[in-house]
């Protein structure tokens, strides 16, 4: 998971890979995007 992260930095960004993740956490996941 940390290679994802850390070699394809552009994947976080899109809302894409941030919508199943934080999608069942919370909503401010999504928008921090700092947080996995």
């Amino acid at each position: 998971a940390l290679d994802c992260y850390e070699g394809a930095p552009q994947r976080i960004s899109a809302p894409e890979p941030m919508r199943p993740v934080p999608g069942g956490l919370s909503p401010q996941a999504p928008q921090g995007g700092n947080t996995p």
